[in-house]
């Protein structure tokens, strides 16, 4: 139904796709153009192709003196930086399952992390060391299997492993279709923080289908001001080496900043949250005030219609919205072709959807009709470490997302809700059922049920109602709550008020 709208010159389907591992697509294009910059880092200092393989090389060899194998996890956390790239690049060179944990992860929520992955080797950045040293060293990371970019003494320095280390990775063989390149934890469709697989042909099919769609190439230079650590991050350090493009890195979004750097090295592309082209809008940027900059692409969070509207009006650069999850990576997005706004488009080349309805999954609506929506493409997680919980999302094939959306006439997708409970702050996602665990863990509450009060800026502020045990009613405070949970998680999830019920 959705090619009545397909985009004039994408082709419909880009199978075959090569069956070889992500890493290989950096070394391909470091031995043909080893000069070309992957990565130009906000402060200046570039990163080429042959720089980026060369490091990433070094790396693998190091952790393989680790004793790291071919299956084992390796994590990568630490604020966005090039190194996080060779870092990444390095352990799926050694044939590592790369598990990627936002660098605002702390408390109970890291403990959460290094209990459920078990890395073998982590790689993280001074910022990070500093402050969870003490939760590092409680689960056995230092010296031995702690990588610290910008690390001083007291640590096994990034500097140091380049300087010992030839640039010389081990022969492992990667069966692309099988071995899993990256680990997400953000289980939307589960609902909780689990562990998600991809692998290596999945993200290589992924990337190749949504860039034929945006029109991502050789030469295109990107500005991702994005979390690294996030999948939305990833897919944005795994397109543009697939391509043989160059990204403008950012540690954080700031607009001024963003802006100067757009002009500075005529980017094209700027991939990123509602809120960062929200700003843009704010600042009352025109197109001839970015010449280079083609394109905006966005999602992770809802786009208001009238963001959109204004912003292709007023701006004068097309803001195409697109969707994805975890669980599917990248499944929609808008064709460049048609001016909607509000929907999220049409599936992308080699996606098939449907929308079913949602009590049993398997009668198939028609057009105008709510129901959940289902994928199947090449590129669906292999699954989750859950073996029962990926039966549960996947049903011959189809991952069912657990998202409600309605189907017009013309094949274009609009979102309508969840299935699942499932929060977003300015597009971090939360999972209320991990701040419950937490809630549950103060010895005055017997229950307590977490949800988001929307705030059209930001998206969802957690706020729980609690049932206090009997014998602490009157004597505990919701102020005492708050901070109980907010002194474990990231700011993203801290719950803004508690309120005391007699019941759930």
């Amino acid at each position: 139904m959705w090619f009545k709208v397909w985009p004039e010159g994408t082709p419909k389907t880009l199978q075959p796709y090569p069956e070889k591992p992500l890493h290989k697509f950096l070394d391909e294009h470091a031995s043909s153009k080893p000069d070309r910059p992957l990565v130009i880092y906000e402060d200046g200092r570039v990163f080429t192709y042959g720089k980026v393989s060369e490091e990433s090389s070094k790396i693998a060899a190091a952790i393989w003196d680790m004793g790291v194998r071919k299956g084992d996890p390796v994590a990568v956390m630490m604020f966005n930086r090039p190194e996080f790239i060779s870092c990444f690049y390095g352990g799926l060179k050694a044939g590592a399952k790369v598990a990627i944990i936002d660098a605002l992860t702390i408390s109970e929520d890291l403990k959460m992390h290094f209990e459920m992955t078990k890395p073998k080797v982590i790689f993280t950045d001074a910022e990070v060391w500093e402050r969870e040293k003490k939760i590092f060293e409680e689960y056995g990371y230092g010296l031995k299997n702690t990588i610290v970019v910008e690390g001083g003494e007291d640590t096994l320095s990034y500097g140091s492993v380049l300087a010992k280390y030839e640039a010389k990775p081990p022969n492992v063989q990667i069966n692309p279709r099988e071995d899993v390149a990256i680990i997400a934890h953000y289980a939307g469709i589960v609902g909780r923080t689990l562990e998600v697989y991809h692998t290596h042909y999945g993200i290589v099919a992924a990337m190749i289908s949504a860039s034929a769609f945006y029109g991502r190439r050789e030469g295109v230079t990107s500005l991702v001001a994005i979390p690294l650590s996030h999948l939305f991050g990833v897919m944005e350090i795994a397109g543009p080496v697939i391509a043989g493009g160059t990204i403008v890195l950012m540690k954080r979004f700031d607009l001024d900043r963003a802006l100067e750097l757009i002009k500075k090295y005529n980017v094209n592309l700027w991939p990123g949250p509602p809120m960062m082209f929200d700003a843009v809008l704010k600042k009352g940027l025109k197109k001839e005030d970015v010449p280079s900059l083609m394109l905006c692409v966005t999602g992770a969070a809802p786009v208001p219609p009238d963001l959109q509207k204004a912003f292709f009006e007023d701006v004068g650069i097309p803001l195409i919205q697109g969707y994805g999850l975890t669980e599917g990576l990248v499944v929609t997005a808008q064709p460049p072709n048609v001016r909607v706004y509000g929907s999220v488009g049409i599936p992308l080349p080699d996606v098939d959807v449907k929308i079913v309805d949602k009590e049993t999954g398997t009668k198939e609506l028609p057009p105008g009709e709510v129901g959940e929506l289902i994928v199947k493409s090449p590129w669906i997680m292999r699954g989750y470490k859950d073996p029962e919980e990926t039966k549960k999302a996947i049903r011959d094939g189809w991952l069912y997302t657990g998202d409600l959306l309605m189907m017009d006439e013309n094949g274009l997708l609009y979102f309508r809700g969840l299935k699942k409970r499932f929060l977003k702050y300015k597009a971090y996602p939360i999972f209320p059922r991990d701040l419950e665990i937490i809630l549950l863990q103060h010895p005055a509450v017997k229950d307590t049920y977490v949800d988001g009060e929307w705030d059209p800026e930001v998206g969802h502020k957690p706020f729980a109602k609690v049932v206090l045990k009997d014998e602490y009613k009157g004597k505990v405070s919701a102020e005492e709550l708050i901070n109980f949970v907010n002194e474990r998680v990231a700011f993203y999830k801290k719950l803004r008020k508690v309120e005391f019920v007699d019941k759930i």
